[in-house]
Parts: C-alpha cells; sequence; structure tokens
C-alpha cells in the first residue's frame, strides 16, 4: 500500500511540474518570474503533491505558491 502511495505522489509531482512548465498565461500575466523553475517552485510543488493539495484556478495557485515561498525563505 505504501508503494502505491509513492508512486502516486511521484505521479501527482511529475504531472504538476509537467504543467507547469508547460502552462501558457495570458498575455500580460506571469506565472513564475522566469522560464526556469526555481528550488523554491520545486519545494512547493513537492508540498502539492506530498499533501494532496488541489487548487481550482491558476490564480489560487500562484496566490498558495507565493505564500510557500515567503514562508519557505523565512524559514531558510
Amino acid at each position: 500500500m505504501r508503494t502505491q502511495a509513492t508512486i502516486a505522489g511521484l505521479g501527482a509531482t511529475a504531472a504538476l511540474a509537467v504543467i507547469a512548465l508547460n502552462y501558457q498565461a495570458p498575455e500580460g500575466t506571469q506565472l513564475f518570474h522566469s522560464e526556469v523553475m526555481t528550488a523554491a517552485d520545486y519545494e512547493f510543488i513537492n508540498y502539492v503533491a506530498k499533501h494532496g493539495k488541489s487548487y481550482g484556478t491558476t490564480a489560487e495557485y500562484a496566490f498558495r505558491a507565493a505564500q510557500f515561498k515567503n514562508t519557505h525563505a523565512k524559514v531558510e
């Protein structure tokens, strides 16, 4: 059972990474500040996959990512 959960978590992480890398933001908006994902972006994706988080819109995803990155920076 644990193996299935691990595989599911890895699959979810990979799927989110592919979505994030291929996301085309509406003109004039930007999900990430650069084309390259940062270590904090990967940490957020891992957090989302590990805890089974789901966000209904890209705006909410971007908001939650920003909140996570701010908190992560404070902890670092």
